[in-house]
């Protein structure tokens, strides 16, 4: 910018102008005004913030205490299982499939897969094991993975007995060290409820 253009703004917005007493008060009114805007809006967002945790939470509660229900209404269909083996002692696949036909799980449960029995069937039983359940009606029954193991815990009744959990028929859980562990409270659920 030349000597010259600086004089021509120096003449049009002089320091001076700039120094007035009622500029610097539109000044300082502009200033404390864009101040209480950014303590408003910093508030307003705080608040906002606040809100949608409080909101969040509250769902996160709700969704948790629905998860727990639910757990506890498995845990009952469960403790109902055991009642039923612990009533008969020996129960059939017939009898099986009446009384979870008699409980709506598919109706009354949404996402509910399947109910199913494992026996613990010790290694020097598996031969007696898997010809009983042949001798049933189902000829090419066998216990999948194979391999030799102490104990065995096939799948021998699980309903509904049809789509994906007919690949369940036989298998046995119990031959994966993870699921073993996460079956053992389970297993000691039904022993103190069944066991003597």
């Amino acid at each position: 910018m030349s000597k010259s253009a600086k004089k021509q703004v120096g003449a049009i917005f002089p320091a001076s102008a700039w120094l007035h007493p009622s500029r610097l008060l539109t000044l300082l009114v502009l200033a404390v005004s864009l101040f209480a805007t950014y303590l408003l809006w910093k508030h307003e967002n705080h608040n906002a913030q606040l809100e949608l945790q409080a909101d969040f939470d509250f769902r996160v509660r709700v969704a948790n205490s629905r998860i727990e229900q639910r757990m506890q209404a498995y845990e009952q269909v469960l403790r109902g299982v055991a009642g039923l083996f612990t009533h008969a002692r020996s129960v059939t696949r017939q009898e099986f499939r009446n009384y979870f036909d008699r409980l709506h799980l598919e109706e009354n449960y949404p996402g509910f897969q399947g109910l199913a029995f494992l026996p613990i069937v010790p290694h020097d039983q598996i031969n007696r094991h898997i010809a009983s359940i042949r001798k049933e009606g189902y000829p090419g029954y066998s216990i999948k993975p194979e391999g030799e193991r102490e104990v065995y815990a096939p799948v021998i009744y699980i309903e509904p007995f049809s789509g994906r959990n007919l690949r369940a028929f036989g298998h046995d859980p119990y031959f994966d060290p993870v699921r073993r562990s996460a079956k053992e409270p389970a297993r000691a659920l039904v022993i103190k409820t069944t066991g003597p």
